[in-house]
């Protein structure tokens, strides 16, 4: 079980790890500070990297026949429910650390569930990208 989950790092890893470590960057240099705004394209672009994860995790598990080859729908909508449990934890993440005083960066409810809206977002953004490369490929 560790193998397949270090394989499906290995598969789809890197976009979630670039978007972290580029949200570590942005941290230390107090960029959100200075941009608030920028939270925005990070939200949405994590949403986008974790969904890449998720399926191409599920994809690992279909290959080796651990899970079903379902339609689209399916597989997005498993996908989507993962990239929204995902921005949860995360927010819980910020809450925690603020809680610690560490950092401040969660700037209230509505702040919240707008990172939320836009973790969501960016994971739709990634399954509608999935949706029509898969069409082109076919075409």
């Amino acid at each position: 079980m560790i193998e397949l989950a270090l394989q499906a790092v290995r598969r789809g890893g890197l976009a979630p790890a670039a978007v972290f470590i580029l949200h570590v960057v942005l941290t230390a240099l107090r960029a959100y500070d200075h941009v608030p705004a920028a939270d925005v394209p990070m939200h949405v672009g994590g949403g986008f990297a974790i969904a890449s994860f998720f399926w191409r995790g599920l994809a690992l598990l279909q290959e080796r026949g651990l899970a079903g080859r379902n339609v689209f729908p399916v597989d997005a909508l498993f996908v989507l429910g993962l990239t929204g449990t995902a921005a949860v934890v995360w927010e819980l993440y910020e809450f925690t650390i603020d809680a610690l005083g560490w950092l401040e960066a969660q700037n209230g409810l509505a702040d919240t569930m707008a990172d939320l809206v836009l973790g969501m977002l960016g994971g739709a953004a990634f399954l509608a990208f999935r949706r029509w490369r898969s069409a082109s490929d076919r075409a």
